[in-house]
């Protein structure tokens, strides 16, 4: 199956979170859905919402079943993440100097990659130019890949460039929120508990919602993040 072209690449593959067979990102709409959009409501979709007043419960085999689901959200991901490389590398090869990118691939022995490697994990610089090429072209590549070194590497020089022009940062700031102990990630997650509920079972269900959620858990982050900033730098 092609996730390019096959519209129904999602839907057939997870037959348990489209039981009608329908709602993939490539189905017929009046407005074209892109992938990054249809993550992002599958991610946030709630089926219904759910009151806990004293004790966990069992929760509906639908609520939130995208965020829940143990391998969706990393398919999901990884053809993101195809995708955006796939972008790096049409830029690469619509490039001049790609005919040299190739011969320069062509060029290389096995003993100069080992090298290479090893001067890489022993924490040296390569002095081979071909290879010093090579990996110019693959952060090339690499900067369109969400999370990926090279974009790392990106921002990196961006905040360098940042202390260069405007100097060093007045303070630091480490956030570190707890999601274990904190009632946002049940709201986040869609379920409503009892505030007067025992501790030891209000607990127990912070840290279900917690493991079973990790898209609650990083919305909770980015929200805590957001607030600190805004209220800190306006």
């Amino acid at each position: 199956m092609n996730n390019w072209e096959d519209p129904h690449y999602f839907t057939a593959a997870f037959p348990t979170l489209f039981p009608e067979g329908i709602g993939g990102h490539q189905d017929q709409r009046a407005v074209p859905v892109s992938l990054m959009a249809f993550a992002e409501w599958a991610l946030s979709h709630h089926s219904r919402r759910q009151v806990v007043p004293i004790c966990f419960t069992r929760r509906p085999n639908n609520f939130r079943r995208f965020a829940r689901h143990k391998t969706f959200m990393y398919l999901l991901y990884d053809v993101l993440q195809l995708r955006s490389s796939s972008l790096g590398n049409t830029l690469l090869v619509k490039r001049r100097d790609w005919r040299s990118a190739e011969n320069d691939i062509a060029s290389l022995t096995v003993g100069q990659l080992e090298d290479a490697a090893k001067t890489i994990a022993d924490g040296g610089i390569v002095e081979n130019p071909v290879i010093q090429r090579l990996q110019r072209t693959i952060l090339t590549i690499g900067m369109q890949v969400p999370q990926s070194f090279s974009q790392k590497l990106k921002m990196r020089s961006n905040i360098k460039g940042l202390i260069a022009r405007r100097g060093m940062p007045a303070f630091w700031v480490t956030i570190n929120p707890s999601d274990l102990s904190n009632p946002l990630v049940l709201l986040l997650a869609g379920i409503e508990y009892c505030g007067d509920a025992f501790p030891t079972a209000a607990a127990a269900i912070r840290h279900a919602a917690a493991t079973s959620d990790p898209v609650a858990v990083a919305q909770f982050f980015h929200q805590t993040c957001k607030g600190i900033f805004d209220g800190l730098l306006g």
